[in-house]
């Protein structure tokens, strides 16, 4: 792999396969501020123009795609809502599906001014979901973290550790649909 670009709120790298450059991933963190929220939708499209390879990000986007992203506290800003989503939308991405958990960020647990929200997401373009098209994104619960971790499986598939050895059994031979094979 190799490190293509950086600044305070990401890093991109590219993956190689037989010194062949095969896929992009951006490592994001997005502006805390609202008012700075433009920023974060211009720098996400600036990255998709950056790279013509299949391409994922993953990180802090510090915004929240719809309101079901928020739990307690005041309703969410519906305008950074639907900016966030036209910049995802822009950048030809699509939303890896989250399992574990709903929520990846939290305040005042245990009070009357607990909020929990979704600020921690991955996406991908059409092109990488279909090289990994068994990947799999989990929330990892940390207690001593306002944050909860990401993990992304790129291929996520149970291998059984038993052996099989293969039978064949004559009585498929007695099947309507078995075709017969001439040599």
């Amino acid at each position: 792999c190799e490190v293509t670009s950086y600044s305070r709120n990401h890093v991109n790298v590219n993956f190689f396969n037989n010194g062949i450059a095969a896929w992009s991933l951006s490592c994001f963190y997005g502006f805390p501020e609202s008012q700075n929220r433009k920023n974060s939708w211009d720098l996400l499209r600036r990255l998709a123009e950056l790279t013509q390879l299949p391409w994922m990000v993953i990180g802090d986007f510090n915004n929240l795609l719809a309101p079901e992203d928020k739990w307690g506290g005041v309703p969410y800003a519906r305008s950074l809502m639907a900016g966030f989503q036209e910049a995802v939308d822009d950048s030809l991405l699509s939303e890896i599906d989250l399992q574990g958990g709903k929520f990846t960020w939290e305040k005042s647990r245990g009070t009357a001014d607990w909020v929990k929200e979704r600020l921690d997401r991955s996406f991908a373009t059409r092109e990488w979901l279909h090289m990994f098209p068994l990947c799999k994104l989990s929330v990892i619960h940390a207690p001593v973290s306002d944050h909860d971790p990401l993990s992304l499986d790129l291929i996520s598939v149970a291998f059984s550790r038993k052996q099989f050895r293969f039978r064949f059994e004559n009585t498929w031979l007695q099947e309507p649909n078995f075709r017969k094979e001439t040599t």
